[in-house]
């Protein structure tokens, strides 16, 4: 059975169900199915199906880009056998995936679950403000500092807030990616004094809640190379 994920993801392409579900806990260690059911099936090129995706920590001889493959029973999900190791959390994460619509995810998709007796996943929630009003329009990403691994990835909520659920616990960093109303965009991260990514400490099953970012819109004289960042965004 594949269970059904509650959040629809933007866009024409969905994730409608997976095995094992978000924060699963309790997973037998050993030989599992993974199971990805999707709003159509994928886009398929000469066996190698349309999607990018990955788990952390990595399994021994995984490869999902080799083993991801086509449900026979269903043809909008997709599967692979793997092999889990005791009281281990894991992280699935799809970067990326096409239907033979030609329809894509608009947003990465994170399931995390455990071979632990539960998942114990926290959050990192908070707001976003412009120095000259607007509002922010965009995507957030979750790093994982020690790891140096992209964690998940959010749009803006049109309030302007964020809020990442079952986090692992870690150091995390926050990244930004905003389109301004006059089309220009700014890449960012929220920085420390030192102008380094300010690390937020998440303990297990923990909550970080009301991180306020303020960021300044650089005038359209003086805007640097999208590719910058880390000047703009601070904590308020």
């Amino acid at each position: 059975e594949v269970a059904g994920i509650e959040v629809q993801l933007g866009g024409e392409l969905n994730l409608t169900g997976s095995q094992p579900e978000p924060g699963q806990g309790g997973l037998r260690p050993g030989r599992q199915n993974i199971i990805l059911e999707f709003s159509e099936p994928l886009q398929q090129n000469r066996g190698n199906i349309a999607i990018d995706a990955e788990i952390d920590p990595p399994l021994r001889n995984f490869n999902p880009r080799r083993d991801l493959r086509r449900d026979p029973n269903n043809p909008r999900a997709i599967e692979a056998r793997v092999l889990l190791d005791p009281d281990t959390d894991y992280l699935l994460v799809v970067h990326y995936a096409q239907g033979v619509s030609g329809a894509e995810l608009n947003d990465s998709v994170e399931i995390p679950f455990t071979t632990k007796s539960s998942f114990s996943g926290g959050s990192i929630s908070g707001s976003i403000t412009l120095s000259d009003g607007s509002t922010a329009k965009g995507s957030i990403t979750l790093g994982n500092l020690e790891k140096e691994k992209r964690a998940g990835e959010v749009k803006i909520s049109r309030d302007g807030t964020f809020r990442f659920q079952n986090v692992t616990a870690g150091n995390y960093g926050l990244f930004l990616e905003l389109t301004l109303g006059d089309g220009r965009k700014i890449r960012d991260f929220l920085a420390d004094e030192n102008g380094d990514p300010q690390p937020l400490v998440l303990e297990e099953g923990g909550a970080i809640a009301d991180v306020a970012i303020s960021v300044t819109v650089p005038d359209v004289s003086s805007q640097p190379d999208p590719g910058a960042g880390g000047g703009n965004a601070a904590a308020t």
